[in-house]
């Protein structure tokens, strides 16, 4: 179809419905990351499609756009603050940097950033945060379980003693994983679009993490995301040194410490600490556990990936 001034009055209405077309058809054969990459599916980009995006431009959602120099200052800046010994994925770095956009997006609305003092856009952030969690809560079949599957380290007291105490230890951790999916959902509400090539070389080198190293040793791994300020990561901790000594052989484990490799435990969906995490000897997702279990529990664990 062709549009002259003869017909300049059809344009305008047709011009719209084109436009959807066309984006129908950018969008229609592009993957998400999660389906090119099925052990991302833990990350807040899960939902984002890969696509050709204009050259020097890595991610685009609604109006935001992040271009590889704002992208490289940022680094600059992270890198100082960094250990050597930290894995760094550009990856996990570009969702950090690019979210604090997405959810000021949010937050703002329609109030501009610039006429916000700093105290202000923080008020803002905290009470924004704050709604999204208002209403969790830990019922008491949660708070059972939890009772039931730590009841050796809990000595001898009664589930209706210690019930309120459990709850208010729980909920913080409920809360973050709340927060966790809030975070995931924002891709599905409000399109991502990433640099298709760019995400490729991201994850040749996301494959060289010594998680995804050992994966491919063709023993079972088992992996301890666990922090030395976390004091269910304390307890857990000898009975793991324990299981390395007897069984080292026949499996990898790996003990990441979640405040050096921040990016592997977000990259893994490590939000609440200790996190375990199992494969198969053939690399293959085997099952996670969240919290503490005890050595019985995981020698069950062992026992089903051929470890005896």
């Amino acid at each position: 179809m062709r549009f002259s001034a003869k017909n300049s009055s059809v344009a305008p209405r047709l011009l719209p419905a084109l436009l959807a077309v066309v984006l129908m058809a950018t969008t229609a054969g592009a993957a998400t990351l999660s389906e090119s990459y099925p052990d991302m599916k833990a990350s807040i980009f899960a939902s984002s499609l890969l696509e050709q995006l204009p050259e020097g431009n890595l991610l685009q959602a609604g109006e935001i756009t992040v271009t590889q120099e704002d992208f490289d200052n940022h680094v600059k800046k992270m890198l100082d603050q960094l250990s050597e010994d930290t894995f760094i994925s550009y990856l996990d770095l570009l969702e950090m940097f690019s979210l604090e956009q997405i959810i000021s997006a949010e937050v703002l609305k329609e109030e501009s950033k610039d006429e916000l003092s700093e105290e202000e856009l923080k008020a803002l952030f905290k009470k924004y945060a704050q709604s999204i969690v208002a209403d969790v809560s830990v019922s008491d079949e949660e708070a059972l379980a939890f009772y039931k599957e730590n009841e050796g380290q809990l000595g001898q007291h009664d589930f209706n003693e210690i019930k309120g105490e459990l709850k208010r230890m729980m909920k913080p951790q409920k809360s973050q994983t709340v927060w966790q999916e809030h975070l995931q959902s924002l891709g599905g509400r409000i399109p991502i679009r990433l640099q298709e090539d760019w995400v490729k070389s991201q994850m040749e080198h996301f494959q060289s993490n010594p998680i995804e190293m050992a994966r491919k040793s063709g023993k079972p791994v088992f992996v301890d995301f666990s922090a030395t300020w976390c004091g269910p990561c304390q307890r857990l901790k000898p009975i793991v040194e324990s299981l390395e000594k007897k069984y080292g052989d026949q499996i990898t484990i790996l003990v990441i410490d979640v405040d050096e490799q921040r990016f592997l435990a977000q990259g893994y969906g490590a939000s609440s600490f200790p996190y375990l995490l199992f494969y198969d000897k053939d690399g293959q997702e085997a099952g996670d556990i969240r919290g503490f279990v005890p050595e019985a529990e995981l020698l069950k664990k062992f026992k089903s990936l051929g470890v005896e």
